[in-house]
This record gives structure tokens, sequence and C-alpha cells, in this order.
């Protein structure tokens, strides 16, 4: 069946490619606003005379989400990008877990927001609790898209170009860690949002990892450059 929806719906990817950049473009734009709201106090001359340690000082948290968020949006920006370098058609799944991927990734500033308005520090812990879990919970979402995206690729390999197609079988690892990684920060972020929050940082150190684990698997580790046969 896959493979038949495969036949019929064969298309090139350009369109879809173009559509998923302007979308994380506007996702990333929506990022700052927030930040753009900020402003200075006029009546005390002291804060005045140090803006950045005051905008620091009253606006921690809502910083620390805005970089966190904007790395994720990167990461899975960046981990998209490599997937659809491969591919060369489209069929309808492949489609739908996109249009799905784009959701999650639009709706992301949303949790962010709240996140930062409640605070994984708040005396409510039901309220960070909430906020944490939904917040994580979207990354989740985006990343089982993009491995319900790879899954979808290894099953029709007629999707792809002619040189990946010799390796989709060799990146396992890769397509599911930071899935998995966000799963197992989902009870994390309910029981412990501060925690949660900061683990968020380990995302930078799970795709070299990955790549280390599939490497290790695979023995794909590029060999000697073959000898040069003089002229």
């Amino acid at each position: 069946m896959a493979t038949t929806d495969a036949v019929e719906t064969r298309q090139e990817s350009d369109r879809l490619i173009a559509f998923s950049d302007g979308v994380v473009a506007i996702a990333i734009t929506l990022l700052i606003l927030p930040l753009a709201d900020i402003t200075l106090p006029s009546d005390n001359s002291s804060e005045v005379e140090n803006p950045l340690g005051y905008v620091w000082q009253e606006n921690q948290s809502l910083i620390t989400s805005f970089l966190i968020s904007w790395f994720v949006i990167l990461a899975f920006w960046l981990a998209h990008h490599r997937m659809f370098a491969d591919i060369e058609r489209v069929n309808g799944n492949i489609i739908k877990y996109n249009v799905l991927w784009l959701f999650g990734i639009i709706i992301l500033p949303f949790p962010m927001n709240l996140l930062d308005q409640v605070g994984p520090n708040s005396p409510s812990k039901t309220a960070a609790s909430q906020t944490t879990t939904f917040y994580i919970g979207t990354m989740l979402f985006i990343s089982l898209m993009l491995a319900l995206i790879s899954r979808e690729v290894r099953r029709n390999p007629d999707l792809l170009s002619a040189t990946a197609r010799e390796k989709v079988q060799t990146r396992t690892v890769r397509s599911r860690i930071i899935t998995w990684y966000l799963f197992f920060l989902l009870p994390v972020a309910w029981f412990a949002p501060a925690y949660a929050t900061w683990a968020l940082l380990g995302l930078l150190a799970v795709q070299p990892i990955a790549d280390k684990i599939d490497s290790i698997i695979f023995n794909d580790e590029p060999g000697p450059a073959p000898p040069v046969k003089p002229s």
C-alpha cells in the first residue's frame, strides 16, 4: 500500500521544502516579538545607566526561553534540511507528516510564552508542570513527525536519490535519538520542570552522539584514501 501511495503521488519536493523553510522563518521571527516589547523605565536613572543589566535581571526567563527555542527550532530545521536533501520525490504520507511538523514548529512560540509568564520555578507547581510539559511535549511532537518522515523514506527508498538509497539503512539512531530524549524528558518536565528546561541543552550533544553510535554499529567510518597511481 505504501508503494502504491508513493507511485500515485510522486512529485518534486522543491515546493514542499520552500514552503517549509518559509514557515520556519516565520516561527523564528515570532520568537523575538516578546523581547521586542521590553521597555526601560523612564524614572529610574540607575537602571537607565545599566540597561542591559536591568533587562537581564527582569527578563532572565524570557531571554533563556528565547535562546533555547531558537536553537531548538534551528536544530529541527537542520535535521529537516538534511533529510530532504536526499529526497527527490514525496508521497502522501510525507506531505502529511511534514504539514504536522510545520504545525508543531509554528505552535512552539506559544508554550514558550506561557513558560515565560509562569516560569519553571513558579511557586505554583501545577502551573510550572503544565507549561513545561506543554513546551517539551510540543518539541516531542515535532521530533516525532521527523522520525515518521525518516521511517517513510526507509520503507520507500525509491523516493530518494540514487546516492541516498545506498545509505538509507545505515542511519537509524540519528533519526530517533532526539525523539527518545524528549520522550524521557516529558515526565521530568511534570515532576521537576526547572531541571527539564535546563536538560534541553543536552540536545546539543545528542546529534554527535547519535552519529558516533551509527558509525560504530554500521562500521561506516571512512577508510583510507586509495593510493594514487603514478602517471
